[in-house]
């Protein structure tokens, strides 16, 4: 996965010795992607609001043109214009504790907005808040007031509304093992035993992974209350995306099989049910053999069809043949036959003398017949 680094404040125009990016800048960087996935990595408090447009279509128009991902990483600062950005990942991660800022457009320096000026900046924050409620649960009036308000997104909440897709996990430090020890002279004391005990147990949690399953469709399901080793039972809660799984499964009834071929049935995100293999119904690879089945008939009905055709066709060729046959043997004997010679022999009884073509040929013939 090739990386693009978007660090500093978005401008039209970046120096050689700024810590500015534009729309150019990140074009140079995809020149060297060769179509490959990219990590967008953003560390950026915003600036001007068309060259975040421009860079956000930028790494889209990447992506379809090379049939790639975008993964966004939000590392230090996501705030005003570069959120616009973030929201071009496929995956949109924030990195722990990170909230990303909202705010509405304004005119740095400007003391006051006139008629024209304000018209500007509502067109943008039009633009901004249709932007976010296209790539998020947000609707377009939710985001509006958001702007408004200038709001600080929680982790959590960003994941909740599809701003992120995910929170970077961060591996903790060693250090914290120390809880651990057995012999550390806190746990002997028996006033502070519980308190430890629930630390443990805080920071634990901390640094878990969740335990996710995989629909058949390789949708992830996270329980995310469980550890990553825990096993799946009915009672514990799940969500897709950030939407409790039962509503994320709302056109299904709840229900969804997973990989292992079990049907998980929730409702909000509870787990109420768990089907085994061979109780669970996949309804649509059911209308899917069902849709095979029916073609496959179709498929017979044409080629038995086909074949009857193609045995009349050979009778009628049969016939048509045998046909032909007798009617060569008829033309041949026609060939064969002769007509009788006339008989050139005068003595014999058939004999027919020539017509004469003249008055020589007639004495000639004359004179023969005398003398016979």
């Amino acid at each position: 996965m090739h990386e693009i680094k978007i660090y500093g404040d978005i401008v039209h125009a970046s120096g050689k010795d700024d810590n500015n990016v534009s729309l150019a800048d990140v074009q140079n960087q995809l020149s060297t992607a060769n179509g490959k996935d990219i990590k967008v990595r953003i560390g950026s408090d915003g600036g001007d609001a068309n060259e975040g447009f421009a860079i956000y279509n930028e790494l889209r128009r990447y992506a379809k043109e090379n049939n790639a991902k975008v993964h966004t990483f939000a590392e230090s600062r996501l705030s005003s214009i570069a959120t616009v950005i973030f929201l071009a990942g496929d995956e949109r991660e924030l990195s722990a504790d990170l909230q990303p800022f909202v705010h509405s457009a304004y005119i740095p320096d400007a003391e006051k907005v006139d008629d024209k000026q304000q018209a500007y900046l509502d067109t943008v924050n039009n633009r901004i808040a249709q932007h976010y409620a296209n790539h998020t649960d947000l609707t377009f009036d939710e985001a509006m007031d958001l702007m408004k308000e200038e709001t600080f997104i929680n982790t959590e909440e960003a994941k909740s509304m599809r701003f992120a897709t995910s929170i970077e996990n961060v591996l903790r430090p060693v250090a914290l093992q120390r809880f651990n020890n057995k012999n550390n002279d806190m746990n002997k004391n028996p006033k502070t035993a519980g308190i430890v005990a629930k630390a443990i147990a805080y920071l634990a949690k901390l640094g878990a992974v969740n335990k996710i399953e995989f629909a058949a469709d390789m949708t992830e399901i996270d329980f995310y209350e469980l550890g990553e080793d825990e096993a799946v039972k009915v009672g514990d809660k799940a969500k897709v995306n950030g939407i409790p799984a039962g509503d994320y499964f709302k056109d299904t009834d709840g229900r969804v099989t997973t990989q292992s071929g079990e049907t998980y049935v929730f409702v909000g995100d509870g787990l109420t049910e768990i089907l085994p293999k061979e109780n669970g119904v996949n309804e649509e690879a059911v209308a899917l053999q069902a849709t095979i089945d029916d073609l496959t008939a179709q498929l017979e009905k044409v080629t038995n069809a086909s074949q009857e055709a193609i045995v009349a066709k050979d009778e009628v060729i049969q016939t048509l043949t045998a046909e032909n046959k007798k009617n060569v043997a008829i033309i041949a004997n026609y060939k064969g036959a002769q007509s009788p010679l006339p008989d050139t022999d005068p003595k014999s009884p058939n004999y027919k003398a020539p017509v004469a073509k003249n008055v020589d040929d007639a004495v000639a013939n004359l004179k023969t017949i005398k003398l016979k």
